[in-house]
């Protein structure tokens, strides 16, 4: 250790060379002439007169200042980055558009229907497409592979064809709302990779072409319906190891999506909403529904129902401040006026229902009612399988219809596809179509 004036000295002579502050402090500290609040107090009297006594807080001061530099240039780089991925995808989906031809349309056609307008909410997520599970492996629980899910998903599409033309006679669907949750691919994650029955781009196109088929089924079937396709983002898929709010492109169930809506391009009667966030707040038939796949909920003590119920209430009062919940209300409002105009008063005011519709756990829940709305909890399409296993939530696979009147809720569904675990299942003949992957 020197002495302050020798320190000064010295100091000086390194900056009379041109040497930044910075250099001077790295210098210092290998010569070792001192502390860096040694070296900054040196330096600081030399440029500006301070007392020594000042030199904590100017210290404290440069040292956030270094701080929120590298910050900036962390997110700058990271901003950079976005912008790369995000043109990357666009070139991907660019490339399949020229690549794969469109969907060929299907007419519309209109039928008088009877009662009130009513919308069909079919809930996919969870599909972990190109996960292998064995009979023997999973001990008679489950049997899945790329071609089991292709039949689940094709069954789930049959079941929301006949919802629509048997179920309800009167033709009052005439919308279907098919909310994706995310984890359409089994990914990387948990030690996931040694057991994948297909690479990832396979995975992605197998599931594009299923979703297409299961569509196209809907549409010759249901000839009054149209489709409104929503795609949110899980946390299996990403390319990424860490988990980032930021980063919903960086995802192959954002990129699926866009392969998809690209088959449909020519196809008026499908709708595509891919928004570039991790939730979505719907307006289905006046009553809103907070979409999201779950992975940020987190569990107290092995439960993760409290932390659903934190995060449902976070996300309502979030929603709330949304354009589309705005219009919503005023919407809303015009309809309680033009209903009963004059003799409106406050005991005929239906506040509206904020709903919540997740995935992620891989458990069905038909509805749990709550001053707000009521939480839906979809299951999934693998159904038991390792992971679960191993932390006890083996549960059989599932998939939600909810139908929506404008007054309430009219049916919720789980459709069981535990039945479908074999490459010869009761799936009807003319919806295993062909499909043609590419190459």
């Amino acid at each position: 250790m020197i002495e302050l004036r020798e320190l000064c000295d010295l100091v000086a002579d390194l900056q009379a060379q041109g040497q930044s502050r910075d250099t001077i402090v790295e210098v210092a500290a290998e010569q070792g002439w001192g502390t860096r609040q040694d070296v900054f107090g040196a330096y600081w009297l030399l440029n500006g007169g301070y007392e020594l006594e000042d030199t904590d807080a100017l210290l404290d001061r440069d040292v956030q200042l270094t701080d929120t530099k590298a910050k900036l240039q962390r997110l700058k780089r990271e901003n950079k980055t976005l912008k790369l991925r995000a043109a990357k995808v666009d070139r991907l989906v660019e490339a399949y558009s020229q690549a794969r031809p469109p969907q060929a349309p299907v007419p519309l056609r209109e039928i008088k229907a009877a009662g009130t307008r009513q919308v069909l909410i079919t809930v996919s997520g969870d599909e972990h497409i190109s996960a292998f599970l064995s009979w023997e492996r999973l001990h008679g629980l489950n049997q899945y592979d790329m071609e089991i899910a292709r039949q689940r998903m094709l069954y789930v599409a049959e079941r929301a064809a006949a919802f629509v033309m048997r179920y309800w006679r009167d033709k009052s669907i005439r919308r279907i709302v098919d909310v994706n949750l995310g984890d359409k691919f089994q990914g990387v994650i948990h030690d996931a990779e040694a057991t994948n029955e297909a690479e990832q781009a396979d995975a992605v196109m197998h599931w594009v072409e299923t979703k297409a088929a299961c569509y196209n089924y809907i549409l010759r079937q249901c000839p009054h319906v149209t489709i409104k396709s929503v795609h949110l983002t899980g946390n299996h898929t990403r390319r990424s190891v860490r988990q980032d709010v930021n980063r919903p492109k960086n995802h192959d169930d954002y990129l699926s999506a866009r392969f998809l809506q690209t088959l449909f391009r020519d196809e008026p009667r499908v709708e595509f909403d891919i928004p570039d966030s991790y939730w979505r707040t719907l307006n289905i038939n006046g009553h809103a529904f907070i979409c999201t796949h779950g992975q940020f909920v987190r569990s107290y003590m092995g439960i993760p129902f409290y932390g659903i119920l934190r995060h449902y209430k976070e996300m309502a009062l979030i929603s709330e401040k949304t354009d589309e919940h705005q219009a919503m209300l005023i919407s809303a409002v015009k309809a309680l006026i033009d209903e009963h105009g004059d003799e409106l008063t406050l005991d005929k005011y239906r506040p509206i229902q904020r709903h919540w519709i997740q995935g992620h756990f891989h458990t069905c829940c038909r509805g749990i009612d709550t001053s707000m709305g009521t939480i839906f909890m979809n299951g999934s399409l693998i159904g038991p399988e390792d992971y679960g296993l191993s932390i006890a939530a083996a549960t059989p696979p599932r998939q939600l219809f909810i139908s929506v009147h404008p007054k309430q809720i009219t049916d919720v569904i789980a459709i069981d596809l535990q039945h479908i675990c074999h490459p010869r299942s009761i799936v009807p003949a003319e919806v295993l179509e062909p499909i043609t992957v590419m190459a």
